[in-house]
């Protein structure tokens, strides 16, 4: 692996709930977690960071996101 750079591997069928990877990864300013939702359920809170960037991934079905207040939909391969 080149210097300055970090490889972590999460095969999907382990995400319980939700891993986060940001430590693993050795992140210090981006939130990177993987969170698996079932049908019809998400998260149920709201939160926000003054500094720290977070990166949301729709990787296999849809759903949405609230960003500065709208609902945002998210179609299977949305990178927000």
């Amino acid at each position: 692996m080149a210097a300055g750079y970090s490889k972590a591997f999460m095969p999907l069928g382990k995400v319980k709930e939700k891993e986060f990877m940001s430590r693993p990864m050795g992140c210090k300013g981006v939130g990177f977690s993987f969170v698996r939702y079932k049908a019809g359920e998400g998260a149920g809170y709201v939160h926000r960071h003054k500094a720290q960037e977070e990166v949301f991934v729709a990787l296999k079905g849809e759903g949405t996101i609230i960003l500065d207040g709208k609902r945002i939909k998210m179609p299977e391969g949305t990178v927000i």
